[in-house]
């Protein structure tokens, strides 16, 4: 066979096999990993569990500046994983994510992001995928902003989780302030560790209105109230970080520096989505803690008295605070298998 031949026979196979779609494989113990661009960002998805089930969670962390890769495998998500498929996303500036993408960051533009990653996942899995958003903390404004700026993007998913949610910060360092001011209160009147609540009290009494100053320090405030706690059960649960996953703790720490002096800071003090939660119409579970000092408790009824969907179900966990499924986790992983079993 003469060389033109060859090589004619060698260039029409090459570009064969490079127009082929890539063959997914649905499994009951996926371990995939993906990365998925969007304006300036390469942000890393870990898809573990059973994606044969037809149904993805997609773990939309907290910070911002967060990263979701540690929830992996660890012991409150092993019974989720068994169920269904869970998307493990580090959003742009944040965990594990690459690319120049943390100049002028936006609530907007996490949104959109989320909507990129929705698609992303369908393509890969399959169009008729139920998908649901597994949102904690600053996870909950990401999820609430791209429910509210465009009402076609529910079509998307079958259901929201709003787990110790920010869905609308604006209104969260008020009620942070005012959660410490009446646990406080009593507990330094039951003579419950005086010398610990007493200066936090007064602080929150002191500084009013929050600005986005006093709100930091009142964040900070609001875990060591919750340690203050002692129906707050220990967290005994098992991390799923380890040497094998792609958690990058050299890139979380670069992306949680560059996140926290952005300006996304004060558009989170200034942003409300109270009017706009009338907009929701899917599917929704309000999991909070109940003595979550960081995002309220009360914050559940909040939610559930302004939303527009009639399906919502509010489940406060009595022995939580804001990572009520490190606290609770037998609680939290049935109450989101029963959600989701309910409106897949």
């Amino acid at each position: 066979m003469k060389v033109e031949s060859l090589f004619s026979v060698f260039v029409f196979l090459f570009f064969s096999l490079s127009c082929q779609k890539e063959k997914i494989t649905l499994s009951s113990n996926a371990d995939d990993h993906i990365f998925v661009e969007s304006d300036g960002a390469s942000m890393p998805v870990w898809m573990k569990g059973n994606t044969a089930s037809g149904v993805i969670l997609i773990f939309v962390h907290g910070g911002p500046g967060g990263s979701s890769m540690s929830n992996a495998d660890a012991s409150y998500m092993i019974p989720i994983q068994e169920s269904f498929g869970v998307a493990y996303w580090d959003q742009r500036s944040s965990g594990s994510s690459q690319g120049n993408s943390n100049k002028d960051l936006t609530i907007d533009q996490y949104s959109e992001d989320l909507k990129m990653v929705i698609n992303v996942l369908k393509k890969r899995y399959g169009s008729s995928t139920s998908i649901f958003l597994l949102a904690h903390s600053w996870g909950g404004t990401v999820s609430t902003s791209f429910l509210t700026k465009d009402i076609s993007n529910q079509q998307l998913i079958k259901g929201w989780i709003c787990m110790d949610g920010a869905f609308s910060p604006k209104e969260i360092f008020e009620e942070s302030r005012k959660a410490i001011v009446n646990f406080g209160t009593i507990e330094i009147a039951q003579n419950h560790k005086i010398d610990e609540w007493q200066p936090m009290v007064d602080y929150c009494n002191n500084n009013f209105p929050v600005d986005v100053a006093t709100g930091l320090k009142i964040n900070e405030m609001s875990f060591k109230a919750e340690s203050l706690m002692e129906d707050v059960y220990q967290a005994t649960t098992t991390s799923g970080i380890n040497n094998f996953n792609p958690n990058n703790i050299t890139a979380n720490i670069i992306n949680q520096y560059a996140t926290s002096h952005s300006d996304i800071i004060d558009e989170m003090f200034a942003t409300s989505f109270i009017d706009k939660l009338n907009l929701i119409n899917v599917p929704t579970l309000a999991l909070w803690g109940k003595y979550d000092f960081t995002v309220p408790a009360v914050l559940a009824d909040t939610l559930a008295a302004n939303i527009g969907t009639s399906e919502i179900i509010n489940l406060i966990l009595p022995h939580s605070g804001h990572s009520c499924a490190m606290n609770e986790p037998e609680l939290f992983s049935a109450g989101i298998i029963s959600f989701v079993n309910l409106y897949k």
